[in-house]
């Protein structure tokens, strides 16, 4: 009977030491799935979507920046700087831009709106550039407070005040792509139209891009303008902030 028994006994034993080994490995293969699955740059790797995202995007130094990033694994961060003309909520032009943006690349593209309601050259003398550098932005759409500079600021200073901010995040961060754009049209303005031309100017003496966004707005000469904007013409309206975002998709997606 003994003799019986122990090689039973062995046979048991060989057999829990092996479903034991397999259960092992399979609990190992599911982690490492589960990890991967989670992993930003694995996502990065594995979308065949996003190649094809980043080679149909019109601007060829926005497509730089995302091929880069693509490259490195790595998010492409994006900064809506300006005045309170940027709105805020799901229907302000930036939350609708990088929204949109997020779903063509998915998710590989973090975005944030820094607004302030003062000039530029309150933004430059109350050190708000710090703001901007501390997000080490890929990319930064500047609305450099041209509405609020209107009779506040000189074009001197104006121009100062832009070429300050750009080389300052520029020191932190040498490859941050700027574009200029200004800020809402406005009905029957007069010196207004002639500060944004300056911007434009500005943008075009220097190699920055400029986003001529007005191009796409009802003429701020006729009454139809008042249709976007609120009341008090200080921002855009639901209807403005469709048009503004429409405009800078325009840049990213074909």
């Amino acid at each position: 009977m003994k003799q019986i028994f122990i090689p039973i006994l062995i046979i048991l034993t060989l057999g829990a030491i092996i479903l034991g080994n397999i259960h092992w490995n399979q609990t190992v293969t599911s982690t490492d799935a589960y990890n991967k699955e989670v992993s930003p740059s694995e996502a990065v790797k594995s979308d065949s979507n996003l190649p094809s995202a980043i080679e149909s995007i019109p601007n060829k130094e926005i497509q730089k920046v995302f091929k880069q990033a693509a490259e490195n694994e790595e998010t492409v961060k994006i900064v809506f700087l300006g005045s309170n003309a940027l709105g805020s909520g799901t229907n302000s032009w930036p939350e609708m831009v990088g929204t949109t943006l997020k779903e063509e690349f998915n998710n590989q593209v973090a975005f944030k709106t820094l607004k302030y309601d003062m000039t530029s050259l309150q933004f430059v003398q109350q050190d708000k550039v710090a703001d901007l550098i501390k997000e080490q932005p890929d990319i930064v759409l500047f609305e450099p407070f041209t509405l609020n500079n209107n009779g506040e600021v000189s074009t001197e200073d104006s121009r100062k005040t832009i070429q300050d901010t750009i080389n300052s995040a520029k020191e932190s961060k040498k490859n941050t792509l700027f574009i200029l754009q200004p800020t809402h049209p406005i009905p029957n303005a007069t010196i207004y139209p002639s500060q944004v031309e300056e911007l434009n100017s500005f943008a075009q003496d220097n190699g920055y891009l400029y986003l001529n966004h007005w191009a796409n707005w009802p003429d701020y000469k006729t009454e139809e303008i008042k249709e976007y904007l609120n009341e008090d013409r200080s921002a855009p309206n639901e209807k403005g902030h469709k048009v503004w975002a429409d405009t800078v998709l325009d840049l990213f997606i074909k």
